[in-house]
């Protein structure tokens, strides 16, 4: 059946192509909103959803009763109906307010006085709380009914959010290049620029850089980039010029001036110490100037642009679209002219070694300060070589409230430590600050003591080395560890533990992967970064990448046993999303492969501490938790709980994994 399907599609992409190429003019598009109702009944897919805001649903995993009168408490969701009056389930659309733009100007717990309003929402149509819904809603505009009819400014535009318009510009970027399969160019005037943005890129002609064009649509905001939801899109004319502005980075990092340049051509110049590799199709490399003001340029891979092509340590000319992150700005290269070595290599901006006096204002968590006066441009010091359990979040479960308690605890110890008031000294090392600007230093007191390795010594933060790193540093905050841990001092106490360390809890809570090789100081070797947890936490170090690794003299450490199981456990959840393994199977075998991954560390653990015995009893009872895993999965196959691709892809993983004399039968160690 699969095999018919794609063969129906192929043939209808090739009428479609077919047609297309042969509409050479008029060279517009358009596409327009869809109702409740019809979002309901086809619910798959991008699209822009027009309807009433009728109340909000509930946060649990199901369709609750709805409320539809403040006030209002859930500010993660909204209900659209055809009708501002209507109640009924069967005809309500829920709607997922990702943590965006969006939910910020939408929710009802914040904006009450938009119930009963009409409004467009472009989002992802598919199941939300187990009915029709839109998830990811990426842009809204309010639906008015006034139709532009004369073109307005760049700028005029950018000024209108939320409402309708028509504007021209040049475009700068071929579509396709930073987000393929989706209608996503920037265009500019010579005073200003913006987003063009649709989800049905195959609707609108294929603009590339240098095209003229008109564009009709709703303005509106996507993580605080400025963008047009486009309706219609028309090329006027072709390859016209595309200016670059000049400026400095540091005239770039000012806020206001970043802002005005938002969608338009830049080019500035940037020492760009490391470059990473890709990594889950982009990559984030940080340029600085001479004093040490930092820049993200985020590079796509689609860009075709070839990492392994750039150099670090050097100094670069440095072209890209001035865009946005959240609160932060940033450049987009488009190609690989835009990164390009600077004739003239000016001296490598270096902090390491140097010391500044500066004076606290006050502890804002356990490895952050303010301080009254500015260094280097910045007030906020982030500890260097270490890393505090966070407290930025919101807690909604066990592991949020141990991250907290713990995050707590740190910071209100270091308010012992340090005063507001207090003289302390900043001691940088060799990249002095990080991609928020942050300083990263150690912050001495007056009378000596270091109040970074103070906090380690007492259990209140782990080591967190990104290379470039001392070796002399890592010994001696790694024997700090060592001894903290031993002891069971605070975040190491075996009653109450931190659950997940702050690195691991912020990809989780951000949504993020963890992309940073990891390395063995001792060995001298890395794993890949979702393998970090098998290397001991007091020699544990990170690389940007494995380039960086294997400059440092660091080789490839051959695949643990850990890590074989955290991937085949990876799969099994990837396989239980699409359909292929029922939930009672995947239960089974969740709970089996960390059974053995528990057992595994322990181990590891024992081996390490030179206990033979015990690491030989932990063997024998780990081969028997293999075998179990094996059986469960055999069973599950007998009963149709799993498909037999999977189930193959499955007993392959688990045999790769299988002891080469299983010890089962004979006596456990003695």
């Amino acid at each position: 059946m699969k095999r018919f399907a794609r063969h129906i599609a192929i043939v209808w992409l090739a009428i479609f192509t077919l047609l297309m190429t042969a509409v050479v003019s008029p060279v517009a598009a358009a596409a327009g909103p869809i109702t409740v109702a019809d979002a309901i009944a086809n619910n798959d897919g991008a699209a822009t959803v027009e309807g009433y805001i009728v109340g909000t649903t509930s946060t649990t995993s199901s369709f609750g009763t709805g409320n539809f009168a403040a006030p209002f408490s859930v500010n993660t969701n909204l209900l659209l109906a055809d009708d501002p009056d209507e109640r009924e389930k069967t005809k309500l659309l829920p709607v997922q307010l990702p943590n965006n733009t969006v939910r910020q100007q939408l929710n009802l717990v914040d904006h009450a006085e938009h119930l009963g309003k009409k409004v467009r929402i472009s989002g992802d149509l598919g199941a939300y709380f187990s009915v029709p819904g839109l998830r990811n809603a990426s842009s809204f505009s309010w639906a008015d009914g006034t139709e532009p009819s004369e073109p307005v400014s760049i700028q005029e535009a950018r000024s209108s959010l939320g409402s309708r318009v028509i504007t021209e510009g040049i475009v700068n970027v071929d579509n396709g290049v930073l987000y393929p399969g989706k209608l996503s160019v920037y265009i500019q005037d010579g005073d200003a620029g913006i987003q063009l943005f649709s989800h049905n890129a195959n609707q609108f002609p294929a603009v590339k850089k240098g095209d003229q064009v008109r564009v009709k649509g709703t303005v509106g905001e996507y993580d605080n980039v400025t963008q047009i939801i486009v309706e219609e899109l028309e090329v006027l004319t072709q390859n016209q010029p595309v200016e670059a502005k000049a400026v400095t980075l540091e005239q770039y990092r000012d806020a206001a001036t970043a802002e005005a340049l938002e969608g338009q051509l830049v080019i500035l110049e940037g020492f760009i110490r490391h470059v990473p590799d890709y990594y889950n199709g982009g990559a984030n490399v940080t340029a600085i100037n001479e004093n040490f003001d930092p820049l993200t340029l985020r590079i796509w891979e689609s860009t075709g642009i070839d990492l392994g092509l750039l150099e670090g340590e050097k100094w670069y000319q440095i072209t890209g679209i001035s865009s946005q992150y959240r609160d932060s700005y940033q450049l987009l290269p488009r190609e690989q002219s835009d990164l390009t070595v600077s004739d003239v290599q000016k001296e490598k901006p270096t902090t390491d070694g140097r010391q500044f006096e500066a004076v606290v204002e006050r502890v804002v968590d356990g490895d952050t300060i303010r301080l009254q006066e500015p260094v280097l441009g910045s007030t906020t010091v982030r500890y260097l070589n270490i890393d505090t359990p966070e407290t930025y979040h919101k807690v909604e479960n066990e592991l949020d409230q141990n991250q907290m308690d713990h995050g707590n605890r740190a910071g209100a110890y270091l308010g012992t430590l340090l005063s507001p008031g207090d003289t302390v000294i900043l001691q940088l090392g060799e990249e002095p600050t990080d991609s928020y600007g942050r300083i990263l230093a150690e912050v001495v007191r007056q009378d000596g003591l270091n109040t970074n390795l103070k906090l380690v010594e007492e259990g209140y933060a782990a080591t967190y080395f990104i290379w470039p790193f001392k070796n002399e540093e890592v010994e001696r905050y790694g024997a700090a560890l060592k001894s903290a841990k031993e002891a069971g001092k605070g975040i190491w106490n075996p009653d109450d533990p931190l659950l997940e360390q702050p690195f691991v809890f912020r990809a989780r809570e951000r949504g993020d992967e963890l992309f940073r090789p990891a390395g063995d100081y001792r060995s001298k070797t890395y794993v890949p970064a979702d393998q970090w947890d098998s290397i001991p936490d007091e020699w544990r170090v990170f690389f940007h990448s494995e380039a960086d690794a294997q400059r440092a003299g660091y080789q490839p450490q051959a695949q643990t046993r850990t890590g074989q199981l955290e991937q085949l456990r990876s799969q099994l959840g990837q396989y239980h999303q699409a359909g292929e393994v029922t939930n009672s199977l995947f239960k089974q075998l969740d709970n089996d492969v960390e059974t053995l991954i528990q057992l595994e560390k322990q181990r590891k653990q024992a081996e390490d501490q030179g206990d033979a015995k015990k690491a030989g009893n932990l063997q024998y009872q780990w081969e028997k938790a293999w075998s179990k895993t094996g059986a469960d999965l055999e069973k599950g196959y007998r009963k149709q709980q799993v498909t037999v691709e999977v189930y193959h892809g499955l007993k392959e993983g688990l045999d790769r994994l299988a002891p080469a004399d299983s010890g089962l039968g004979k006596e456990k160690a003695s």
